[in-house]
């Protein structure tokens, strides 16, 4: 028997607040039972706890860096990865005032050698420097989110400091093709 309903509204709630009804003529509220819409044995990880431990990684990008970095820059990349903030992919403590001596201890490279490859990685655009000067003066570094993202949402903001990049080219002839 089809059901007559003057309201077919969607909802989005916090963990903490449940669906009810609420009947004007009445005073009843009614709770309802939330869909699962999941398949059966497969979970999602909304807990802060368990999202900030994992990080998207862009695997058609994959590719082209292996194709024009080296294995110590990559191995570099990855740590990148390892060490980016839950939804705003920044570096930190990484930024332009962190001596040569910590960046090669940091991403276990020859002190020698930590200058060229981080010149190597920038020019590609797999990080981005930043400063801000408000009351105080801050500097960080950030990865480049068009590689890995750690968190639920991209900043467009943030996404177009790499538009035009090299890896962002690299994606857009991709997507072209």
């Amino acid at each position: 028997m089809p059901k007559n309903y003057d309201y077919k509204e969607s909802v989005q709630l916090k963990h903490h607040e449940l669906p009810a009804k609420y009947n004007s003529i009445t005073g009843e509220y009614k709770e309802l039972k939330a869909k699962n819409k999941l398949p059966e044995g497969k979970e999602k990880y909304q807990e802060k706890f368990m999202t900030d431990s994992f990080s998207k990684l862009n695997l058609r990008v994959l590719p082209y860096l292996i194709e024009v970095f080296n294995p110590i820059e990559i191995k570099m990349i990855v740590k990148m990865i390892e060490l980016i903030d839950y939804n705003s992919n920044s570096l930190d403590p990484i930024n332009n005032d962190t001596s040569l001596r910590d960046l090669a201890k940091t991403f276990d490279v020859s002190r020698n050698r930590i200058k060229t490859y981080l010149e190597h990685l920038f020019k590609f655009g797999v990080y981005a420097q930043f400063k801000v000067h408000t009351d105080t003066k801050k500097e960080f570094w950030i990865l480049n989110p068009y590689i890995a993202w750690q968190g639920e949402l991209i900043d467009s903001g943030l996404k177009a400091n790499f538009k035009n990049t090299k890896i962002e080219l690299y994606l857009r002839k991709l997507k072209d093709n």
